[in-house]
C-alpha cells in the first residue's frame, strides 16, 4: 500500500507543528508522542496514516483527561478525542509513541495542526518503570463549547482495540467500554466513498 503524496509546507512555517525538542541517542532525534485515541490502534497509525512507530510505551498522563470535545464533520463521526487539563486527581491513559520528526510532521498534519489541534507538552509516567518523561500530545484547538459529545460506536471501537493492542490497565479499558457512544445512523444511499474522521483542516489523512 503506497501513502498519500503530503502537503506539509505550510505546517514546516508553523511553530505549532513542528517537532518539538526531544533527546538525541545513537540513532537520532526521536519525538516521544502520547497517544490516547484512534492513534493507538496500529490499523489508524500504521495503516491508515502510513506512519511506522520506533517504540511504544502504555504510560498515564497525570492531571488529564479523555475528553470528546472536538466535534466532527460528519454526523457519521460527531466528536474526536482530546487530551484536556483536569484535576490532580483525574488521569489519562495513553501509550508513548515514538516517532522519527517526519514522521511526527506527518502525524500532525494528519490531525490539522494548528486548526483542529494544537501541540501540548504533557508529562507522563511509564507503566512498566515508573519513570516520568516528557511528551508532546494534542488538544483539540475549538471545542463544543466545553462539553462532551458522544463518539461514534465506530471510532470508540478503535480506542478500545488500541488499548487492548498496547496492554493498557483493564481498569482502563473497562473505562472506555463505557464511554456512552452515538446512536446509529443511516448510511446515504448513494455510498460515494469518502472519510469520515477527516479533521477539518487536515493536509491528508
Amino acid at each position: 500500500k503506497k501513502c498519500p503524496k503530503m502537503l506539509i509546507s505550510a505546517l514546516l512555517t508553523s511553530s505549532l507543528a513542528r517537532p518539538p525538542p526531544s533527546t538525541a541517542p545513537a540513532g537520532g532525534i526521536i519525538v516521544r508522542y502520547f497517544a490516547f485515541g484512534s492513534n493507538m490502534a496500529s490499523s489508524v497509525l500504521e495503516g491508515r496514516r502510513c506512519i511506522k512507530p520506533i517504540g511504544r510505551d502504555p504510560a498515564i498522563a497525570f492531571g488529564y483527561r479523555l475528553a470528546f470535545s472536538q466535534p466532527g464533520i460528519s454526523p457519521m463521526e460527531p466528536a474526536f478525542a482530546s487530551l484536556d487539563r483536569a484535576a490532580s486527581d483525574s488521569e489519562c491513559h495513553g501509550v508513548v509513541v515514538t516517532l522519527t520528526p517526519f514522521d511526527w510532521l506527518r502525524l500532525c498534519a494528519s490531525e490539522a495542526v494548528p486548526f483542529g489541534y494544537r501541540v501540548i507538552s504533557v508529562p507522563v509516567t511509564l507503566y512498566d518503570s515508573g519513570a516520568n518523561v516528557l511528551t508532546y500530545s494534542l488538544q483539540a484547538a475549538f471545542t463544543a463549547g466545553g462539553r462532551d459529545l458522544r463518539p461514534s460506536k465506530r471510532y470508540m471501537e478503535l480506542l478500545r482495540k488500541g488499548a487492548c493492542e498496547n496492554g493498557l490497565r483493564e481498569s482502563w479499558r473497562g473505562f472506555l467500554d463505557n464511554v456512552p457512544t452515538a446512536g446509529p445512523l443511516e448510511p446515504p444511499a448513494i455510498q460515494v466513498p469518502r472519510d469520515y474522521e477527516m479533521r477539518p483542516g487536515a493536509t491528508f489523512i
